[in-house]
């Protein structure tokens, strides 16, 4: 789209002195073709294009996917915004972009958070204050999260935790019930009663199927074979050395992984019975 664009601009600019009626005449033949073109009659919506315009965004604005180097990001994004401007239906950019946002904000999978607020500005600039007020409102949840961390001193039990409006983050309740361990159950309570006190008659809904933690585990032999159990009169050399390893695992899994504490083996039942997940939950979860 933008070698076209480039190609016919710069014949209007160079060889036409950017006559009125040229200029005029390129901007609406961009609004067709940028609207109207293989890709969107090939999927027969004429929302394709913002939406894939949107993937394109947050394809360069999340961690690890973007090849473009940082000193040219800002010409690109300058040069998404030729594109957008001929966009018709801008509202279906805007929700895939701030679903692709609050992603990124909620994982932790920004390139960079100038970035981010570097493209936020452009897109007021270019459709006003009111298009890009949910996405401001992200970025200042994130900023008062971090300050209700600091309060409540969650970073001393490696706790981390969100506070969004529900109004401005395009986010879904869990599909699910989901009942949480009670190494993550006595966190979650402390929070909640330290939020209920800063901020009374506020209600928390808890999104556990967004969530992540790391779990450390100390239960892997490096020969192959269970650990035996230590004991002060077993001599070193007879016990099988274990391998830590940190498991990056959703708070689905961490709650069916932390079962493994105190039993050998359990069936599918006993899972579903102590999580309170539905059947497709726990079969993906597993």
């Amino acid at each position: 789209l933008l070698r076209v664009f480039r190609r016919f601009h710069t014949l209007v600019q160079e060889k036409f002195k950017g006559e009125a009626g040229f200029v005029g005449a390129l901007d609406k033949a961009c609004r067709k073709f940028i609207n109207d073109n293989a890709i969107t009659r090939a999927a027969n919506s004429t929302s394709k294009s913002p939406e894939l315009l949107a993937k394109y965004v947050d394809s360069l604005l999340k961690k690890g996917s973007s090849k473009v180097p940082p000193e040219a990001m800002d010409q690109v994004t300058s040069d998404i915004l030729m594109v957008f401007k001929y966009i018709e239906d801008k509202d279906v950019f805007q929700s895939f972009y701030s679903k692709m946002l609050a992603k990124r904000l909620i994982h932790g999978t920004s390139v960079s958070e100038e970035l981010e607020e570097s493209m936020i500005t452009k897109l007021r600039n270019t459709c006003g204050y009111e298009y890009t007020a949910k996405l401001n409102r992200m970025y200042t949840d994130m900023s008062l999260s971090r300050e209700l961390l600091t309060k409540h001193g969650s970073g001393k039990n490696d706790f981390t935790i969100l506070v969004l409006a529900t109004g401005s983050w395009p986010l879904q309740p869990p599909a699910t019930n989901f009942t949480l361990p009670p190494e993550l159950q006595l966190m979650q309570d402390a929070f909640q009663s330290f939020y209920h006190g800063q901020h009374s008659g506020r209600k928390l809904n808890w999104l556990h199927q967004l969530s992540k933690g790391d779990l450390m585990a100390t239960c892997f032999a490096s020969n192959g074979t269970k650990p035996a159990a230590a004991s002060t009169s077993t001599s070193p050399a007879s016990v099988p050395s274990t391998t830590m390893y940190t498991l990056q695992a959703s708070t689905y899994q961490m709650g069916i992984l932390l079962m493994f504490n105190n039993v050998e083996s359990l069936s599918l039942e006993d899972i579903q019975n102590a999580t309170q997940l539905t059947d497709a939950a726990v079969e993906s979860t597993l």
